[in-house]
């Protein structure tokens, strides 16, 4: 075990806290600066709050192909802990970053999902039209 300096405590507790830490004892002494990351263990617990539910901002959506346009998703309760990943259905249509980027990449229709770790969901469907092409006046007819 590494020791951990009474300076690098009073920066990781406020951050640990941030992330939802709940701290059962935080007895510190100068004289206890040979704590070390298993006290850590034994001290620190993490307060658990899954998502209920998850909402999309949109149910529906459309693009082009080639045009990105990220998901966004509310939680409730606002607090959760669960963490948000994304997929797509059809990859070949629209594909999605973990972070809810959507690219249309050809036309078609497919479903993009927010899954929260606790298992909650969130769907959106997406309709990725052709690619619009620049109007260019036809000079060779008549009219």
């Amino acid at each position: 075990d590494k020791p951990c300096s009474p300076g690098a405590l009073e920066i990781m507790i406020p951050a640990l806290k941030n992330r939802g830490y709940v701290f059962e004892t935080l007895d510190h002494h100068p004289e206890e600066s040979h704590m070390s990351p298993s006290w850590y263990e034994k001290t620190v617990s993490k307060q658990e709050t899954p998502c209920e539910a998850l909402e999309a901002d949109n149910e529906f959506l459309e693009l082009t192909v080639g045009q990105s346009v990220t998901m966004k998703v509310t939680m409730t309760p606002e607090e959760s802990t669960d963490y948000v990943r994304f997929v797509s259905d059809t990859p070949e249509v629209a594909k999605v970053t973990l972070e809810g980027k959507i690219t249309g990449i050809k036309e078609g229709v497919t479903q993009v999902r927010a899954i929260a770790s606790s298992g909650v969901e969130a769907v959106c469907s997406v309709t990725v039209l052709p690619k619009q092409e620049e109007n260019k006046t036809d000079l060779t007819s008549g009219g």
